[in-house]
């Protein structure tokens, strides 16, 4: 039979491929990630249907022929095709079928999961905070010191949280699916390939109640990107520094022992009379960069900072600093 080599792009560990008369899959997966993809290739490419399984590097290998000559004999699989032949092993493994009878669609764009991912923390033990919570009324994401907090209907009446590993597979317009245990992802490429891509969901959930508690003291405002380009120079020497309101003007300021900088910044706006708080500037950093607008306003207390545009809220805890003044 022959296929096309472009279908065998972008494997994982064990891959399945499946050739019916009017259409070829490949399920594939990473052993023990509970991640997989099926990919569904219109078209007559055999009279009868046969199966075998081959390993990543495999499908590279297959991948770089035009159209290969595939021919399974047991155990072994022989290739042919842009003046090469070659042999490789059929592993014969099996993967579990993928059934999305039972799922029903989640109202989320996946660019909105993108957006938010940015806040989970996989480099931890506690699997809650490793993905992208979805709710009734919101999308929610937080690693314990930052938190992005989007409101919206999904009109999913329950709750998931998606690992955010398997969004790095998942791009552009895809409905969301979920049957409560998996979530799936599912995208017509085009009139010809279909896929889906599908994950485990995390069991446990960050607790979001009281989000909308958080009332900031005093705002500011202040132009987002020269503040991050701030940010982003004292980064590279500490993670925190102070902000501070004097004489009408923003200053912010932060040392490493051997280094001290003050950048000043003029406010558009503040009914801040007197200020001093603490930043770790990542986690600022990263709720500066997720609002849209040019210029910020900042919500401060003496606990957290606060961005808020539209229905997103964005949270960033502060650095508790002995002589911390918010009037």
């Amino acid at each position: 039979m022959k296929l096309v080599g472009c279908m065998f792009d972008d494997p994982m560990e064990i891959n399945v491929v499946t050739v019916c008369p009017s259409f070829v899959e490949i399920h594939s997966t990473d052993v023990g990630t509970g991640i997989g993809i099926i990919r569904r290739f219109k078209g007559s490419y055999a009279s009868e249907e046969c199966s075998f399984t081959i390993s990543g590097k495999d499908c590279k290998f297959i991948s770089s022929i035009v159209y290969p000559e595939v021919k399974v004999d047991g155990n072994a699989i022989k290739i042919s095709g842009s003046g090469v032949k070659a042999k490789i092993a059929n592993l014969r493994q099996k993967l579990h079928d993928v059934k999305l009878d039972d799922a029903v669609e989640v109202n989320v764009n996946v660019s909105t999961l993108h957006k938010v991912k940015k806040y989970c923390e996989t480099g931890i033990a506690d699997e809650k905070y490793k993905g992208v919570c979805v709710y009734k009324d919101c999308v929610f994401a937080t690693n314990n010191k930052t938190i992005a907090h989007i409101k919206m209907d999904t009109g999913f009446d329950g709750s998931i949280n998606i690992p955010v590993e398997v969004l790095k597979y998942v791009k552009g317009d895809v409905s969301v699916l979920t049957d409560r245990r998996m979530v799936y992802f599912k995208e017509n490429v085009n009139d010809q390939v279909e896929k889906i891509v599908y994950s485990n969901l995390i069991a446990s959930y960050p607790s979001y109640a009281g989000i909308d508690k958080f009332v900031p003291k005093v705002h500011v405002t202040v132009n987002k990107r020269v503040l991050i380009n701030h940010l982003k120079l004292i980064s590279m020497y500490t993670e925190s520094a102070t902000m501070e309101l004097v004489d009408g003007q923003i200053h912010v300021k932060a040392s490493d022992g051997d280094h001290f900088f003050d950048f000043v910044m003029d406010t558009q706006k503040t009914d801040a009379v007197e200020l001093k708080i603490g930043w770790n500037v990542k986690s600022v950093m990263k709720c500066l960069e997720s609002y849209d607008a040019d210029d910020v306003e900042i919500g401060i207390s003496k606990r957290v900072m606060l961005l808020k545009e539209g229905s997103s809220t964005y949270i960033s805890a502060q650095v508790v600093l002995r002589d911390s003044v918010v009037e």
